[in-house]
């Protein structure tokens, strides 16, 4: 006889989140960090309306930022050059600063964050095929790479591991190869040897319906030699409970 699947769900309890450093660290990454040091923007004051799946709705402070980012600007543009690089950092800081979202949405912290994880699973004591992730290269320009992914879902208690793991579909990223051999196969010096691994964990409490950690490794490689990793860890410090 065989034995019935074991589902369970994870529920949004509270659909509005704020203090997020999701923002703060995302536009460190994209500008000059010394800029945002001589002004008080408050980036990591990020309040946000989540739809019930867990993915971002709306941001209810972006009138804030927009608005100390003009100040900002205002403090900032006696100080700049007249490059081209300094005009197109203020035209950007226009754009990203009156809708974040679309800055956000580009972000692997987004993705992290902010994935469609709250729904039914069925509990499994091995990984089992889903609906591929994709990822944008850190290699290849911001080209998209497709992945083929895997889940495997632990229950301990009211605790609940979401593991996924993703390696690139070799069929259909067939076109880095060309990118590779007109840009970097030159000043490399070896032939294209295209991998890719992602190895992604979520723990959630499912009474509160809250994350409590994250972490992400991920493995891209374009030839033996080139290599880039990126690793984050996220942990629940402080339960907000009063937001």
């Amino acid at each position: 006889m065989q034995s019935e699947s074991l589902i369970i769900e994870i529920q949004l309890l509270n659909t509005s989140l704020q203090n997020w450093l999701v923002l703060k660290s995302i536009l460190e990454q994209k500008y000059a960090i010394e800029y945002f040091e001589k002004g008080d923007l408050n980036f990591e004051h990020l309040n946000v309306k989540l739809r019930p799946s867990g993915e971002i709705k709306e941001i209810l402070n972006q009138k804030d930022i927009e608005d100390k980012w003009l100040l900002l600007k205002e403090e900032l543009s006696p100080e700049m050059g007249d490059t081209l690089e300094e005009k197109q950092m203020l035209e950007g800081g226009d754009n990203d600063f009156k809708n974040s979202l679309p800055l956000l949405k580009n972000s692997l912290l987004h993705r992290l964050f902010f994935m469609d994880l709250y729904k039914s699973y069925t509990i499994s004591d091995t990984f089992y095929s889903i609906a591929p992730l994709k990822y944008t290269s850190q290699i290849f320009n911001q080209e998209e790479i497709f992945l083929i992914t895997k889940q495997k879902i632990e229950k301990n208690n009211y605790s609940v591991k979401i593991k996924f793991f993703s390696e690139a579909d070799i069929e259909k990223n067939k076109h880095l190869k060309a990118i590779y051999n007109s840009k970097l196969r030159d000043f490399l010096k070896q032939e294209f040897n295209y991998q890719f691994t992602w190895s992604l964990e979520y723990t959630f409490d499912m009474q509160q319906g809250i994350m409590l950690e994250c972490h992400s490794k991920i493995k891209e490689q374009a030839a033996n030699n080139y290599t880039h990793l990126t690793e984050h860890k996220i942990s629940l410090t402080e339960n907000l409970e009063n937001i």
